[in-house]
């Protein structure tokens, strides 16, 4: 079964589409920790699959961490992508995983 992960924002989905980068806050800590140099589909917000990727890390997420890869995540900011995480998620996710687009 091939994991996948699921872009609900448009802007950070075509920054990774564009850059081939992306470091994404996320909850399930233990799902994407086991998919860690595996490929998994990258869904838009409409459920379509509109590519794959391979996750290359998962960080905690701590200041020093958003900090380092905050200019993979789209955002100007740590601020902006810590205000962006908490309207999606309701709090700041424990995680922070990096992507890497494998075919777009």
């Amino acid at each position: 079964m091939t994991g996948r992960i699921v872009f609900k924002n448009e802007q950070v989905l075509q920054f990774f589409l564009q850059k081939g980068l992306i470091a994404t806050m996320r909850q399930a800590v233990d799902y994407y920790a086991r998919l860690i140099g595996k490929q998994i589909d990258v869904v838009d917000g409409s459920g379509n699959v509109v590519g794959k990727a391979e996750i290359l890390a998962v960080f905690q997420n701590i200041p020093q961490f958003r900090k380092m890869l905050v200019k993979y995540s789209s955002f100007k900011s740590v601020e902006d992508w810590e205000k962006t995480a908490i309207q999606l998620h309701g709090s700041l996710p424990p995680i922070i995983v990096l992507l890497k687009l494998c075919t777009p």
